[in-house]
This record gives structure tokens, C-alpha cells and sequence, in this order.
């Protein structure tokens, strides 16, 4: 693993690279770099403070965590140092909306990629932030294996992997891994692999499977939208699934339901009748872990109470 993402990540001797997340020290001293990790808080004055103080020139994070420094940012008509020579995304889908976020508070020099892997295989794949920003591939592009994956589509679309840097087995599992199950649905666009969405959150409502993955980038790519969710409730009385859309707003503007619904209905940023929204709730949404992903059991805890 180490030895790849020096390939992907190109360390130079005088690095400083900065983290919030405490595993990247490990990665960072491997490397052989300088790294610095945020102990204190990840409020974003801080995190700017310290990414100037330590003349950082690396900077790595999950989208969750690097969106408050954005919106600081835009905030007080402010960019990230242009020492900043690369920004390296993971840990958490990076749609096409953050990456336009991001963009503008980022120099023109700083390169950005993302990085898509797991738990158990990292780095599956990477791709450059600002490629996929201008791509028209339809779905959430993650790029082209790295060096020594194999993968394979499952009947169901669900993308299995192996390679000699992937864990060999789970710990009081005896059982060698010959390969691992990502729970992606996904599909090829040439070698590049597409991911459709989460196996686990695809809705089924009347003949059709709806992919959240594909409509959470359209939705938050509204003005005024900072995160969005969306999630299938099953209701006994229609023998189907409800869909709901759950929305955060970034406090631009004051938004309802009826402007969320109009957007989706027609535009630039509408989505397939079938995966139009029966409700749509605002709401702070909750999240999990250092990466700061959006629980979405938590959410359906709190929509069926």
C-alpha cells in the first residue's frame, strides 16, 4: 500500500503534509515526509492558521471534512495557500458538486485527486480532480485501476476486486480473502470505472432500481444546497418504497420544497421522473466517523420514529 501511494503521491524531501486524520501519520512517515496532524479542533480558521504556520504543500482529507474550510473560504473571499502543491481526496464519495467548490478556492498549481479504495484495499483507484470536474461521463467517475487490481463485475453490477496489497484476512477469520466484495454497483466506461451507487442504499420503488449515488450530486449541485441524502422508506399501505429527500442547506438563501421540486422537475438540474422525491425534509444531516460520512441508517431511524 505504501509503496503505491508513493507512486500516486510523488513525495518530495521538503513535504510538509497536513491531515486531520491520525492513520496519515503512519502513511505520512512512510513516506518518508514531514506530516502534521490536527489535534485540537477542525474548525477551519484553525485549520488555514495551521496550513500556513506549517507551510503545508500536501494536503489530504474526505470531502466532509474539507467542505467548512470552503465555505470559510468563500466565505472571506479567501483561497488555500498556492504552496498547496496537491490536494488528495478519499475516505468518502467526491461528487462533481464538492469538486466545483473546491475549484474556486483553489490555486490553479494545486493539483487535485481523488482516491477510491476501501478498509481493506487501498488505493483501488485514482482519478484527476479536475478531469472528472469537466468529464460527461453519466455516474460518479472513479478512475482507472491502479497498478496490480483486478477487477470484475458481478451479475448484480457489484464490483469485486483482488490484488497483493489487499488485506488476507479478517481478524479471528481463519479464511484466506481471495478477493473482496466492494458493495459498489458500478459499470466500465472504457477502463475507467463508473460507480452507479451503494448496493445496500439502492431503492426499489414499483419496476425500478433507483441509484441515490446518481441524484445526491444533481440535488447538491443547487444553489443554496450544502449536502443532500436520499433514501428509500418502505410503506406497508402502498406495498412500495417512499423516496425521500433529505437536504442541508448552506445558508446562502431560504429554500422550501417548492423550489427544490422545481429544479428537479425541469432544467439543468432535473432527474428522472421515476426518482423524483415523494417528500422532501430539511434538516441538519447526521454524520459519522472522522470522515464525516452521512449516516443514512441514522437517517432512517429518525424518519420511521
Amino acid at each position: 500500500t505504501l509503496n503505491l501511494l508513493r507512486e500516486i503521491i510523488k513525495p518530495e524531501s521538503d513535504d510538509v503534509f497536513y491531515t486531520n486524520l491520525p492513520y496519515f501519520l503512519l502513511i505520512g512517515i512512510g513516506l518518508g515526509v514531514t506530516v502534521v496532524v490536527e489535534t485540537k479542533t477542525t474548525k477551519p480558521k484553525l485549520i488555514m492558521n495551521s496550513l500556513q504556520k506549517f507551510q503545508a504543500s500536501i494536503m489530504f482529507g474526505p470531502p466532509g471534512e474539507i467542505l467548512p474550510v470552503i465555505e470559510h473560504c468563500q466565505r472571506r473571499n479567501l483561497k488555500l495557500p498556492a504552496r498547496i502543491r496537491h490536494i488528495y481526496l478519499g475516505s468518502a464519495p467526491i461528487y462533481k458538486s464538492f469538486l466545483e467548490k473546491l475549484e474556486t478556492v483553489t490555486a490553479k498549481t494545486t493539483g487535485i485527486t481523488c482516491i477510491y479504495g476501501m478498509t481493506e484495499v487501498l488505493p483501488i483507484a485514482t482519478v484527476d480532480g479536475r478531469k472528472k470536474l469537466i468529464s460527461k461521463i453519466d455516474g460518479d467517475l472513479v478512475g482507472q485501476p491502479i497498478r496490480g487490481v483486478k477487477t470484475k463485475i458481478a451479475h448484480d453490477g457489484e464490483l469485486i476486486v483482488s490484488s497483493p496489497h489487499m488485506c488476507r484476512q479478517y481478524l479471528g477469520d481463519k479464511k484466506f480473502i481471495a478477493e473482496i466484495h466492494t458493495g459498489d454497483l458500478v459499470r466500465f466506461d472504457g477502463k475507467q470505472i463508473v460507480m452507479i451507487g451503494r448496493k445496500k442504499d439502492m431503492i426499489l420503488r414499483g419496476d425500478y432500481n433507483i441509484y441515490p449515488a446518481l441524484y445526491e450530486p444533481v440535488v447538491e449541485s443547487i444553489p443554496g444546497v450544502r449536502a443532500s441524502a436520499m433514501v428509500g422508506i418502505y410503506d406497508d399501505s402502498l406495498a412500495d418504497e417512499k423516496v425521500i429527500l433529505l437536504v442541508e442547506q448552506d445558508g446562502s438563501r431560504q429554500l422550501n420544497e417548492s423550489y427544490i421540486e422545481k429544479k428537479l422537475c425541469s432544467g439543468s438540474h432535473s432527474i428522472d421522473t421515476h426518482a423524483l422525491p415523494d417528500k422532501i425534509i430539511f434538516m441538519k444531516l447526521p454524520r459519522k466517523g472522522r470522515q464525516l460520512k452521512i449516516d443514512k441508517a441514522a437517517i432512517k431511524r429518525m424518519i420511521m420514529l
